[in-house]
């Protein structure tokens, strides 16, 4: 997505005039179709996330952590009433709006669980990382009726994620026509945790993820441009092991099974455990973060998690895998020419396509460090 921060000036139904920050004529940009869905509105004054993929652009997000102020007709940027650089801004936010339409835009993660008779206390069980993926997920109007059934929720999202404050203040300032009933709180709920199935999983039933088709794609896709034996290895983002499990399987000296969720770690020992290998160590940590000195790794792998902050994230990969070692990244993308493909190709790395099941044709990259 070709993402830049814009100010709206004056908005309708279907959109709003905005200007960008550095001038210009405004123009005019239609709201997305998941901020319709969601009922997300734009006010003159606030900050967006405007998409040029599109024709007309479209906004694509409301920057609600951020406040605008002019003087001498030019913007200034404001968090908690302190000035921040728009580059900082957009560095913050533009990974989240890719993530967030990249989760929209996969047909897989939406049903692993049925969420029916969950109750919303489940949220409880989210990392902070993950909590501080909703603003822009979730649907607010039901959100705000959730939580203000459930005040212990808010209360934890508040301190778990302190970053959240702001948006969650503006959605449980939001109005509701009457008080809500028990089954249209229920509802609201229930719209909640379905949106936040993939996470929920993970928190409760990794095993469900664990048997989801499209991670039964042929091992020979990994092992045909690595020989795992005697190798130290990271696999990030590790999920249920899916790479961890396939080199350490071939005679890794040790796998580390890089996961920020402490359940799914949690299951990664267990799965080491029942499979009899000894060589495999679950850790936290993010593929911006990683626990390791530099030159670490032989072979850094990693799949479905690389291309939210991908400046950052290839530094990281590369610092942690010694000169010479190699770079995987299977699968990294769907099969298409975009902007996550061009990076990577400026930056060295060849691909191939594979079939995943029942997802189709996707992409493996891979590169010496």
């Amino acid at each position: 997505m070709d993402l830049r921060l814009a100010v709206a000036e004056c908005c309708t139904e279907t959109g709003c005039q905005v200007a960008w920050l550095d001038g210009g004529e405004s123009f005019a940009a239609d709201y997305a179709a998941l901020m319709v869905s969601y009922n997300v509105r734009i006010e003159p004054g606030q900050l967006v996330v405007v998409s040029l993929s599109t024709t007309p652009p479209q906004m694509v997000y409301r920057v609600d952590a951020i406040e605008v102020a002019w003087e001498s007709g030019r913007p200034t940027l404001l968090r908690d009433g302190n000035p921040v650089d728009a580059g900082d801004v957009a560095a913050e936010c533009f990974p989240i709006v890719r993530e967030l339409y990249a989760r929209i835009e996969a047909p897989k993660g939406t049903n692993w669980i049925d969420v029916s008779s969950l109750s919303f206390n489940a949220l409880l069980l989210l990392e902070r990382v993950q909590l501080s993926w909703l603003p822009g997920w979730l649907p607010e109007s039901e959100l705000a009726v959730a939580l203000r059934a459930n005040p212990a929720v808010a209360w934890f999202m508040r301190h778990k994620c302190p970053e959240l404050a702001g948006w969650l203040d503006d959605v449980m300032a939001m109005e509701a026509s009457a008080a809500p009933g028990p089954d249209e709180v229920r509802q609201a709920e229930l719209a909640i945790l379905q949106t936040l199935n993939d996470l929920l999983t993970y928190a409760l039933n990794p095993a469900a993820y664990d048997a989801q088709p499209f991670l039964r794609w042929d091992d020979q896709e990994l092992l045909s441009l690595i020989d795992f034996a005697g190798k130290t290895v990271i696999d990030i983002g590790s999920g249920t092991g899916r790479l961890a499990f396939v080199a350490a399987r071939e005679g890794a000296k040790a796998v580390y099974a890089v996961e920020p969720v402490a359940n799914l770690r949690d299951y990664i020992r267990a799965r080491a455990g029942e499979l009899g290998l000894a060589n495999v160590y679950a850790v936290d940590g993010l593929i911006t973060d990683l626990p390791f000195s530099g030159d670490f790794a032989d072979v850094t792998v990693g799949g479905h998690v690389f291309g939210d902050h991908r400046e950052e994230e290839l530094v990281e990969l590369l610092r942690v895998t010694r000169p010479g070692g190699m770079v995987i990244l299977c699968p990294a993308n769907a099969d298409k020419d975009n902007d996550r493909h061009s990076f990577l190709g400026d930056h060295g790395f060849a691909w191939s396509r594979f079939e995943e099941p029942g997802e189709g044709t996707m992409r493996k990259y891979w590169r010496v460090a």
